[in-house]
């Protein structure tokens, strides 16, 4: 029983898997976008029915080939469809959860009333303890587990960016630095221009009065 159980288990997700990659790549392959409707009807038609008809002439799990054939498509599939048919076929998936809810609730409920005065109430009160408790044993650890994985996730990020900070702090000096040390060697360049030009100013001065005391002279 185990045997066959993981059988088809395993079986059905290969299964779901293989159609939603085919059913991606036939999309990628042939473009529709022009045509919204016939691509809609394809896509809902690959993701649905032909898996769940291809699981159960194998004699494979209809819901677990449905469910990884979605998955598949939702990551493979969908960006290669147009934005009208993306939001055509979220509408649709809505309104289809929707409907099977609401018939899925009015049947338990006409049920509860259907069976008279023979209303198995120990056998509800023990199937809801027994929900709550597989509930609980599979959430805690399961929310423990990410939450774990959340905190060491969320420390690594703080100390990337504060590597990140610390990287331009430095760099940032560096560069105030570099800016200080050429604002110093053009400030030292501008003496240096200066003095050269009041050494040649200074010259043309004595070159100017000695040509004046010449010209003055009687023997000049």
């Amino acid at each position: 029983l185990i045997l066959d159980s993981l059988v088809d288990f395993t079986g059905s997700l290969l299964l779901g898997f293989l159609t939603g990659i085919l059913a991606a790549w036939l999309l990628k392959t042939i473009d529709m976008r022009q045509h919204t409707l016939l691509e809609l009807s394809l896509y809902i038609l690959l993701i649905m029915y032909v898996p769940y008809l291809l699981a159960e002439i194998v004699h494979l799990s209809g819901i677990v080939t449905i469910l990884i054939s979605g998955i598949a498509a939702r990551r493979y599939m969908v960006p290669n469809l147009s934005l009208t048919t993306k939001h055509n076929a979220e509408t649709f998936f809505r309104l289809a959860a929707h409907l099977a809810e609401t018939s899925i609730f009015l049947e338990l409920g006409l049920s509860v009333f259907a069976n008279g005065s023979s209303f198995p109430w120990k056998f509800v009160m023990w199937s809801v303890l027994a929900c709550l408790i597989g509930r609980a044993c599979h959430v805690v650890p399961i929310a423990l587990l990410y939450n774990r994985y959340v905190v060491a996730s969320s420390a690594t990020k703080a100390k990337a960016v504060a590597m990140t900070d610390i990287d331009m702090v430095t760099d940032t000096d560096a560069t105030n630095v570099d800016t200080v040390q050429q604002q110093q060697q053009q400030q030292q360049q501008q003496q240096q221009q200066r003095q050269e030009e009041e050494k040649e100013g200074t010259g043309c001065e004595i070159n100017n009065h000695q040509s004046h005391q010449r010209a003055a002279s009687p023997n000049g």
